[in-house]
């Protein structure tokens, strides 16, 4: 009886790992990993891959790829993958640092050359959930409150896995932010607050992805 107990646990063991495996590739089917999809870098979490370069809506220019990293929700589930891109210029600020000091160095710079990040779902996530995580940022109330509905119309309803969506950054006299979803402009807010705030959402030291602070680089 106790060998039959037994090998009914070791059983179950399997199967549950069997599944739990099945379930990570499902999860993963159809995204190509980093060393098949030729230019792009793969956030190791997720396997969704983002490309070393992309041209923004922001300024119409094209940005390079620093780094890569995932939103975790309570440190477990993959709820998107970040990657975190900006352009020639801004790279010059970061004087060949990387990690934890090349962020310090983006978020101190005060060029107003643009910044960008490429928000890739792992999973369906609906708007006003998304519109609250982002919206919680040290800025007035009525700009959030603009924020969170421009984020809530545009991207109608929820955001599917592997849509994506961008938060895109430009500095100079007006503090731009420009959000896209699957594609579109969704809108632009100009303000100081907001757009420090979502950098630091990223980049800053209680950043949503501390994965993506640990991967910020220069790729050669």
């Amino acid at each position: 009886m106790a060998m039959a107990n037994s090998f009914k646990g070791f059983a179950v063991a399997v199967l549950v790992a069997a599944l739990a495996y099945f379930s990570s590739f499902h999860l993963s089917e159809n995204i190509p990993s980093s060393e098949v999809a030729e230019g792009t870098k793969s956030d190791p979490n997720t396997r969704i891959p983002f490309p070393t370069e992309h041209k923004f809506a922001i300024d119409k220019k094209t940005m390079k790829l620093l780094g890569v990293g995932t939103r975790k929700k309570a440190g477990i589930v993959n709820v998107y993958s970040v990657g975190f891109y900006s352009s020639k210029a801004a790279l010059k600020t970061m004087e060949g640092l990387s990690g934890i000091d090349g962020c310090n160095s983006v978020l101190r710079s005060k060029s107003s050359s643009s910044k960008a990040v490429m928000l890739t779902f792992a999973m369906g996530v609906g708007a006003e959930k998304i519109a609250e995580a982002l919206a919680d940022v040290n800025a007035p109330d009525d700009v959030k409150l603009n924020f969170v509905k421009m984020l809530v119309t545009g991207i109608g309803g929820k955001m599917l896995k592997g849509e994506s969506m961008t938060i895109e950054w430009k500095a100079g006299t007006s503090y731009i932010v420009l959000l896209t979803a699957r594609g579109k402009i969704i809108g632009e807010i100009k303000n100081e607050l907001l757009y420090n705030g979502l950098l630091e959402t990223y980049l800053g030291g209680n950043s949503v992805s501390p994965s993506l602070r640990q991967d910020i680089g220069i790729l050669k």
